[in-house]
């Protein structure tokens, strides 16, 4: 099983593998967890909410949310520029700001890469 953490709540910060084929996000680390179907459950979700399921399923995989940061080329007067930025940011967004900041028009051409960080 694998996270999809293009839908993972913005507070998550853990994906959690459960038995049973199982997953949730969490908002810390857990390992070795034994979830009771009784036991409070901050900050943890499911595609489900039938939490009587998650008696005593315990954690097989605990994977943290990836960091990245985003680099953005373009070229400015024939040079190469490239800036930095904290985030998986969307070609959308770095659009939005380079319009904002830069004062480019919606034609502006530039290429987003990303780089994972752990």
């Amino acid at each position: 099983m694998k996270p999809n953490w293009n839908k993972a709540p913005e507070w998550s910060t853990h994906w959690l593998e459960l038995e049973g084929g199982r997953g949730v996000w969490s908002d810390k680390e857990r390992s070795s967890v034994t979830f009771k179907w009784n036991e409070e459950l901050p900050l943890l979700c499911s595609d489900k909410d039938d939490y009587e399921s998650f008696f005593s399923l315990s954690v097989l995989q605990c994977v943290p949310r990836p960091e990245w940061k985003t680099l953005i080329h373009f070229k400015d007067k024939g040079k190469l520029v490239t800036y930095e930025a904290e985030g998986h940011l969307t070609h959308a967004a770095v659009k939005r700001q380079l319009m904002s900041e830069l004062g480019v028009d919606s034609n502006f051409r530039f290429m987003v890469e990303y780089k994972q960080l752990n």
